[in-house]
């Protein structure tokens, strides 16, 4: 897919496709960014935004997960 993206850099499928992956592999910055593009290259491309849709969750997710692990630490420790 980086090779087909650096072939045909606007095209919102290869762009889709490559944000799927990186989504699929864990890599959600990535995904984002490709994704981006995809919608940037075409705006009513539903699939594009409902992936993104899913890659800001996951991102969302962690940062509250992530804030949920500072708050019980600092409770814990306060009780100590």
């Amino acid at each position: 897919l980086e090779q087909a993206c650096e072939l045909d850099p606007d095209s919102s499928v290869i762009h889709f496709y490559l944000g799927e992956v990186r989504y699929n592999r864990g890599l959600n910055q990535e995904a984002l960014d490709a994704l981006r593009r995809a919608f940037e290259l075409a705006p009513d491309y539903a699939d594009a935004q409902y992936l993104m849709a899913f890659v800001f969750a996951g991102i969302l997710c962690f940062i509250a997960a992530g804030s949920a692990v500072v708050v019980w630490g600092l409770a814990r420790a306060s009780t100590y």
